[in-house]
C-alpha cells in the first residue's frame, strides 16, 4: 500500500521544481505570441504607410503634369513643339482647324445676329510685298504665332464699332484722313495672356476732335472672361492733350496724311464699310464733321 501511495503521490502532486517549470511555460507562453502579433502589427501598418505614400506622390506626379499650376507654368514653360512652316500642307490644316473653332465661337455667333453691323477680315488681302515689311500682319503672321486674320463687327455707320482688331483701327477709322501715328500709350498687364487661346479686344473712343483721338481698351481672354490687359493713356503736352483723359491713348494725324491714304487704300485694308459720310480726307478735313465710332473690340 505504502508503495503504491509513494507511488501516486508525484502524480498527482508533483514536486515544487516540476511545478514551477509548468507554471512558467503556462505564463510566458501567451506573453511572446502577443509580442510577435504587435510585431507583425507594426510592420503592416509600415508597409501601408508607404504604399499610400508612394500612390499620393504618383497621382500629384500625374496630375501636375497633365494640369500644371500656373505659377509653375510660368517658371518653366512646358516644351512647344515647333510650328509648322508658312505654305506647306501641315500650315493649311493647322490653321483650317482654327478657322473652325473661331467660327464656332458663342461670341462670333451673337455678334452676327446684329441688325444693322458688318463683318470684315483686316489684313486678309495685304500684299505679299508691304506683308514682309509689317509687324503685326506679317512677322507675326503664322502657324504658332497670330495664326488668323482677325473678325470685325461694326455697326454700318461707324457710329458703334465692335469687336474691332487694335486701339489704332478704331482710332484711324475717326481721324479725317484715316492715317495717324500714336502719341502716347499706357498698357498695363493685369493677368498672363498665355497662347492657344482666343482674345477680344474691346476698345472706346473717348474723344475725336480734329486731328487728334483719344482711345481706350482692354483684352479679355473669350474663354474665360478675365481681364488681361488694359490700355491707357499717358498726358503729352506735347500734343496739347488734356490732362483729364487719363484714361485712353492718344492718336494724332500728320499734316501729310492725305498724301498716304490715296483711293481710301488704309480703309480697304482696316476693313472699314467705307460708309460715304465717314470719307474726310484732304489738308481741310479736320473742319469737316467725321463720325466717330463708339466702341469696338476684337
Amino acid at each position: 500500500m505504502s508503495l503504491s501511495n509513494k507511488s501516486f503521490l508525484p502524480t498527482s502532486h508533483p514536486d515544487e521544481t516540476s511545478l514551477d517549470t509548468f507554471s512558467h511555460t503556462f505564463a510566458h507562453e501567451p506573453s511572446s505570441t502577443h509580442t510577435q502579433y504587435l510585431g507583425w502589427c507594426k510592420r503592416t501598418r509600415g508597409g501601408a504607410a508607404a504604399v499610400l505614400a508612394v500612390s499620393v506622390a504618383s497621382a500629384s506626379y500625374i496630375a501636375g503634369s497633365l494640369y500644371p499650376p500656373t505659377t509653375l507654368q510660368l517658371i518653366s514653360p512646358p516644351p512647344a513643339p515647333p510650328a509648322p512652316a508658312l505654305g506647306t500642307e501641315e500650315a493649311v490644316k493647322y490653321t483650317a482647324v482654327l478657322e473652325e473653332k473661331l467660327q464656332n465661337l458663342s461670341l462670333v455667333k451673337e455678334l452676327r445676329k446684329r441688325q444693322g453691323w458688318y463683318e470684315s477680315r483686316p489684313y486678309q488681302d495685304y500684299p505679299e510685298d508691304r506683308r514682309r515689311h509689317a509687324l503685326t500682319s506679317g512677322s507675326l503672321r503664322g502657324p504658332g504665332k497670330l495664326a488668323l486674320p482677325p473678325i470685325v463687327f461694326a455697326k454700318e455707320d461707324e457710329s458703334e464699332p465692335s469687336h474691332s482688331f487694335t486701339l489704332a483701327r478704331n482710332a484711324l477709322l475717326n481721324l479725317p484722313a484715316k492715317v495717324g501715328v500714336t502719341a502716347n500709350l499706357s498698357i498695363n498687364y493685369r493677368a498672363p495672356t498665355k497662347a492657344d487661346q482666343f482674345i477680344y479686344i474691346h476698345t472706346h473712343v473717348d474723344k475725336a476732335q480734329g486731328r487728334k483721338v483719344t482711345v481706350s481698351g482692354e483684352v479679355h481672354s473669350v474663354e474665360t472672361g478675365e481681364l488681361l490687359v488694359t490700355a491707357r493713356y499717358v498726358t503729352s503736352t506735347g500734343y496739347g492733350a488734356s490732362p483729364n483723359l487719363s484714361n485712353s491713348a492718344l492718336f494724332v494725324q500728320p499734316k501729310y496724311a492725305h498724301l498716304l491714304n490715296a483711293g481710301g487704300a488704309v480703309e480697304k485694308l482696316l476693313g472699314s464699310n467705307n460708309n460715304p459720310n465717314a470719307k474726310s480726307v484732304g489738308p481741310e478735313g479736320k473742319q469737316q464733321n467725321v463720325k466717330v465710332p463708339q466702341e469696338a473690340a476684337v
